[in-house]
């Protein structure tokens, strides 16, 4: 079968290309979760990578030129690959709220979740499901605990739970530091509602990520009732604020 003739510029771009193909095909094979994406690149690269593809008797020169453009999007493709981070142990989560008597505070003991982003600075939000189970809510007082578990119907509804829906373009400071006007549903006690929260981030030297805001919230907007005690004398208040310190992790 005859091949082609080629000038000393494709047979450089091939061999160039044949290289970064060979990096890129061990890349991909190496991370399972890609192997669907990664096996209908390499099926369409096998096909364009043979200089000379036959139908028939009809020898096809495939353009050296289309295969290095293949090898540069297989290369910016590698490069926007979605990060995944979990949360870290050290996330602090706590509700504040005020009473007839005086404010309190309940702190979270666990918060559990991930983020995916295409940037390793979180930057470019994908995707966050986060989860509170009920029962890691503290109040540092078994009759407040007992309250707040049955104002927020933890029988029924075990877990409060957010999922990320969108945000604005980052606002990135001179210090690294940067901000993200994010939008969201919450679930509490079986209802739902959209919920828009300003973040504040940074990466930390490790390469986690640091995420801290407020979420102030009205308790009766989610059909939940406020707790009360001492035989209804002691009445907290309807709004409550939620604030976190979550360190998401690699």
């Amino acid at each position: 079968m005859r091949r082609c003739e080629e000038t000393p510029y494709a047979v450089l771009l091939q061999t160039a290309t044949t290289v970064a193909w060979r990096v890129l095909r061990n890349l991909w094979l190496s991370i399972p979760q890609k192997a669907g994406v990664g096996g209908a690149f390499l099926g369409m690269a096998s096909f364009l990578w043979n200089p000379t593809y036959t139908t028939m008797s009809t020898p096809i020169k495939t353009p050296t030129p289309l295969i290095g453009l293949l090898a540069m999007l297989l290369l910016a493709g590698w490069a926007f690959f979605p990060v995944q981070f979990s949360v870290h142990p050290e996330s602090q989560l706590s509700i504040d709220g005020t009473s007839s008597l005086h404010d309190w505070t309940c702190e979270v003991g666990t918060v559990q979740g991930t983020l995916v982003s295409t940037t390793e600075d979180a930057t470019a939000i994908e995707q966050v499901e986060l989860v509170i189970p009920i029962d890691a809510i503290g109040c540092k007082n078994d009759t407040m605990d007992r309250k707040m578990r049955d104002a927020l119907k933890a029988d029924d509804h075990p877990m409060i739970t957010y999922t990320f829906a969108r945000h604005d373009p980052a606002t990135t400071s001179a210090d690294g530091t940067f901000s993200l006007a994010t939008t969201g549903t919450l679930r509490i006690a079986g209802a739902e509602k959209t919920v828009q929260v300003t973040v504040n981030g940074e990466q930390l030297p490790d390469g986690a990520v640091r995420f801290r805001g407020t979420v102030p919230l009205i308790m009766t907007e989610f059909g939940v009732t406020p707790p009360k005690a001492l035989m209804g004398t002691l009445k907290t208040g309807d709004a409550v604020t939620i604030r976190f310190d979550v360190k998401m992790a690699r």
